[in-house]
């Protein structure tokens, strides 16, 4: 969970550091799209994101426990 952690922050300070003149997020840098939909929607995904790999860790887990034994 801490390499996606890291790599949310850093995806998301990456974008908001390169915005348009216009200020709206530049296409070219947030790839996504998640940060055109707001700062809301970015804690959503992260969520998301973290309960997804904490799930399939917990799932390879027991997978893991289930063939030792």
């Amino acid at each position: 969970m801490v390499p996606i952690s890291m790599y949310a922050v850093f995806y998301v300070i990456n974008v908001y550091t390169h915005l348009t003149p216009e200020g709206k997020t530049s296409l070219t840098y947030d790839i996504y799209g998640f940060c055109r939909f707001g700062v809301l929607v970015l804690i959503l995904f992260l969520l998301a994101f973290l309960a997804t790999s904490f799930g399939l860790t917990f799932l390879y887990r027991l997978i893991n426990k289930q063939k030792r034994s």
